[in-house]
């Protein structure tokens, strides 16, 4: 009897706090209910998933999890972190003292461990970086300074300025009261992060450590001292198809490339492969699937697109058929990310801006401006209601456009896929469309590195003088030779079709809110039925087995299994 009596008050012990930690965290209570319901669901259905392996292998992974209410992203970061333990390592969690939902789906997965970051803010004083953040601000305060700032080696300035943007939906002016307040605290929070993340690295020694966002605020912290620890930092982010992953690690050769990219090294060994009708096939298929398949993830980025024939598009823009196209390809201004190689503008704004003029200064070619369609779905998602920044710039910065520049706009029932087929170049920083159109044989103008910049298939330049030079005189530059489109060929090839990691052992349903963000917007389904088949996942098994054994910081889908 006294054993029951214990037992209750444990549980009612239990739910109070439960109760206690949703009221104190969380405003959306209808909202946690439903996430409730979908941990209750796991629970019942995968018991399994608590079977944890041997944990024989003299490796610990640390999961950099600070993402407390999306169960999507947890239960990634968590199946994955089931695939190293299963593989013999030992999983420890880094997330907050609040996180009730993420400690609570980890435990379903059967990893228990948990770190709360805030300890380390205060268990070495970081909580007090008052002296570092003086010596900061008594610098220059401008986006071009502030951009280059490093603490212990880390890169606060950009992580700072990213959080700014992405606040304001546009390029921070530090000059403005309200943002240079916002970037004080910031940059205090960033410091101390920074400090936080030494000790954290010093006092629990990871070997390996697990992220999905690896960038920004607080993440950016325990990232670059990771990497300045010569750690195995693995990153796994959204594919450009709807059933896979991307995994990259980061060594000094992928420090600052985009996850879904290809590094150097790995880019001479697909260069390597003999191309085949077979590889050509499949390599237009998945231009299909990208501009055609509304189930696959790319679809999102592209809006209501619709793909049109040429001469339609050149009735319904009033091209002069006498002239080439040139088409600026501007990525989404507010969330374009500062991390993924150097710009040879301050910022993108000013690209953006600058290349306008450009284009408006030569009336030698027919110039298109292609809004990106993601502002669509982005900015309903941020609720955001103001008017498209670029717009605004345009109206601001140059004026009324002459008639040779077209300005699509996000809406507009043409694809980029269309554009490939009319336009003779392309203008962008780094935007997927640099790795797509030269296999039309187009022109790609880079105004940054990254990504693919000086792989052979790009026309790069190495300051803004030399871009916007070339830019007044496009129409004289010919178009691809055989060589730099096969090039081209062999690197879509790698990235849209070798980089994917397909998901075999669960399932993910992408179901996006017209307006706003709902914490179960993005479903995710365990295909596997029992710890055997788990253990015996080949999905599973392939990454634990690159993280753990390869070298290599892309991870490959086997090349010699795509041979004609």
């Amino acid at each position: 009897m006294k054993f029951k009596t214990a037992v209750k008050k444990r549980l009612n012990l239990m739910i109070f706090r439960d109760l206690y930690f949703l009221y104190a965290y969380h405003k959306n209570l209808v909202q946690q209910v439903q996430i409730l319901r979908d941990y209750l669901k796991l629970k019942n259905n995968s018991k399994f998933l608590r079977y944890k392996g041997d944990c024989s292998l003299n490796r610990k992974v640390l999961v950099v999890s600070l993402t407390s209410d999306f169960p999507y992203q947890i239960k990634l970061e968590a199946i994955l972190a089931k695939a190293l333990q299963l593989a013999g390592c030992s999983v420890q969690v880094l997330t907050w003292k609040h996180s009730f939902w993420s400690k609570k789906y980890f435990r379903l997965f059967g990893i228990n461990k948990f770190m709360n970051f805030e300890e380390y803010f205060h268990d070495n004083g970081a909580d007090k970086p008052e002296e570092s953040l003086s010596g900061f601000l008594s610098k220059k305060i401008n986006f071009r300074e502030v951009k280059n700032w490093r603490y212990k080696g880390c890169r606060i300035g950009q992580q700072v300025l990213s959080a700014l943007a992405r606040k304001d939906y546009s390029t921070p002016d530090l000059s403005d009261s309200k943002s240079r307040e916002l970037f004080d605290r910031y940059l205090m929070r960033q410091i101390s992060a920074v400090d936080a993340a030494e000790w954290l690295l010093d006092k629990e020694k990871p070997d390996i450590l697990l992220f999905c966002e690896a960038n920004g605020l607080i993440y950016g912290a325990v990232f670059d001292f990771a990497f300045k620890r010569g750690l195995n930092i693995v990153q796994f982010a959204r594919a450009l198809r709807e059933d896979s992953l991307i995994f990259k690690k980061f060594n000094p050769e992928s420090f600052g490339l985009h996850p879904n990219s290809i590094s150097k090294s790995t880019f001479e060994e697909i260069k390597k492969i003999p191309w085949s009708e077979k590889y050509e096939r499949i390599l237009w298929e998945e231009f299909s699937l990208r501009y055609g398949k509304k189930e696959h993830a790319s679809h999102r980025d592209k809006g209501g697109e619709v793909n049109n024939e040429a001469e339609r598009i050149i009735k319904q823009l009033g091209l002069d058929k006498n002239k080439k196209t040139a088409v600026i390809f501007p990525h989404v201004l507010w969330d374009a990310n500062l991390y993924y190689g150097e710009d040879i503008f301050t910022d993108y704004e000013e690209w953006f801006i600058e290349t306008v003029k450009a284009a408006c200064n030569n009336p030698k070619v027919n110039w298109i401006i292609k809004l990106h369609p993601a502002n669509i779905w982005k900015r309903r998602r941020e609720k955001i209601k103001s008017e498209l920044r670029e717009v605004t710039l345009i109206k601001e910065k140059v004026g009324n456009l002459p008639p040779h520049v077209y300005l699509l706009y996000p809406e507009a029932k043409i694809s980029t896929f269309s554009l490939f087929k009319i336009a003779d170049y392309g203008i962008t920083v780094r935007g997927t469309v640099g790795m797509e159109m030269p296999c039309f044989g187009d022109v790609v103008f880079t105004a940054g590195t990254g990504r693919y910049s000086g792989l052979g298939f790009t026309n790069d330049s190495a300051s803004k003088e030399d871009y916007l030079d070339k830019l007044s005189r496009i129409q004289d530059f010919l178009p691809l030779t055989e060589e730099q489109v096969l090039l081209a060929k062999k690197h879509a090839y790698a990235v849209f079709v070798l980089r994917p990691w397909r998901k075999r052992s669960f399932e993910a349903n992408l179901d996006y809110n017209l307006k706003g963000i709902h914490p179960l917007d993005h479903k995710f389904n365990i295909l596997v039925n029992s710890s055997n088949e788990l253990s015996a996942a080949e999905d599973l098994n392939k990454f634990s087995n690159w993280v753990l054994n390869s070298n290599s910081p892309d991870y490959l889908e086997r090349i010699k299994d795509e041979n004609p």
